[in-house]
């Protein structure tokens, strides 16, 4: 049976950001590494080094950091991580604040509200090179019809067209283009959606994305951008779990798929994903058995999966960090065992994709960043950084950590 969780006026099917919750994407200036579906751009190491990093957390300061949430989202700017959104667990759950962290001056700065999207959880943000770009979620006391543009230059926010957007929905698929923001699928009161539309910030317009050879309708989907191609695979529909996807041409507003099945992960969502470069890594999530402890690696320019290996991974888990650290694909945190609610973890591990399926390299619990689901993090410059989510007992936390990678 699927866990509900109730979320201030409104029971929320509870979807990681990892398979398709919140967004993690590269945009121009900066790369977002979410507890949602990650773009990150591939290369070596920090420093050009082949070597995994060994990962030590070092405690974010707290002194202006934004009030405790979950299902909130974050997005890297170039220098600052930008935090907005969210569940409060207050009355009313959700929030309308944020705050900008600079990981040089160890200082947090809060977001302007003057002006800025109403109140939500479960919403999506990208940013865009200048702008991070907020849509979607559910607010105090409905799903919200709007999106809001905020630029950290001038502290300020411009409301985004509504015409022609799609309709309002939680836990849908998104990603940057580098030109526009996709959003494809999602849910609404039980009603599972199969449509979506591009926003262009440049005519402030939306267009609809075709759905002729897209994926069925379903939410808590991987969504990952590949810098040509928005893959969207696995998720749920209330009914069932995926183990299927396509591929969306935004050039072309064109879906190419289904992708092919041989060697295809077992169904799931809330599993984490991130691109490497040239191939989607899935890892994790919940098909409503045992939490999943396997994945694969999909790559689209030859459209095979390859099955990631088993040695070494984390225990099985869902609602993890997933980021790409520049040549390996690292996964923290998360809950499983039975029970989110319970056991939530605080460790994780670092995998390398090869030929062979790969490499795990553990990434052990300490003592500065606490155990934690649903997190959001960033992969900012030279480091990773990770903040808020709950703790056990469903806590809302308004802390986080970064290391060096």
């Amino acid at each position: 049976m699927r866990r509900v969780w109730s979320t201030g006026a409104l029971v929320l099917v509870l979807a990681s950001q990892a398979c398709g919750g919140e967004d993690e994407t590269s945009g121009s200036g900066g790369s977002t590494a979410t507890s949602a579906t990650s773009s990150s751009t591939s290369g070596s190491g920090a420093g050009g080094s082949d070597e995994v990093p060994d990962l030590v957390w070092e405690a974010l300061p707290s002194s202006g950091a934004p009030s405790p949430r979950y299902l909130h989202t974050a997005v890297w700017t170039g220098s600052k991580m930008i935090v907005w959104g969210g569940g409060t667990g207050e009355n009313p759950d959700a929030t309308a604040t944020g705050g900008l962290y600079d990981p040089v001056a160890g200082t947090w700065t809060p977001t302007s509200e003057a002006g800025a999207p109403a109140a939500r959880l479960a919403h999506q943000a990208v940013w865009t090179g200048s702008k991070m770009l907020v849509w979607g979620g559910f607010g105090v006391t409905d799903y919200e019809p709007n999106g809001g543009a905020y630029d950290p230059a001038t502290d300020s926010w411009t409301p985004m067209a509504t015409a022609g957007q799609p309709s309002p929905r939680i836990y849908f698929s998104s990603a940057w283009t580098g030109e526009k923001l996709l959003v494809w699928g999602g849910s609404r009161s039980q009603q599972v959606l199969g449509d979506g539309a591009a926003y262009d910030p440049a005519t402030d317009t939306w267009t609809p994305i075709a759905q002729a050879n897209g994926p069925s309708a379903r939410f808590n989907a991987t969504a990952v951008w590949t810098g040509s191609r928005f893959v969207v695979w696995s998720g749920y529909n209330f009914v069932d779990w995926f183990d299927t996807g396509a591929l969306y041409d935004p050039a072309a507003n064109a879906w190419e798929g289904p992708m092919p099945k041989q060697g295809v992960p077992p169904i799931r969502d809330r599993c984490a994903s991130v691109w490497t470069g040239s191939e989607v890594a899935v890892w994790g999530g919940w098909n409503g058995g045992p939490y999943l402890d396997t994945g694969g690696l999909f790559a689209p320019a030859t459209g095979t999966w390859t099955t990631m290996s088993e040695q070494g991974a984390p225990v099985a888990r869902a609602e993890t960090v997933a980021a790409w650290v520049g040549n390996a694909m690292l996964i923290w945190g998360g809950c499983g065992a039975g029970d989110c609610e319970t056991y939530v973890y605080g460790d994780g591990a670092l995998f390398k994709p090869d030929a062979s399926g790969g490499t795990w390299k553990a990434v052990p619990a300490q003592d500065a960043l606490k155990a934690r689901r649903g997190a959001v993090g960033v992969v900012a410059g030279d480091r990773v950084i990770v903040w808020g989510g709950y703790a056990p007992g469903s806590v809302h936390l308004g802390d986080g950590a970064s290391a060096k990678l």
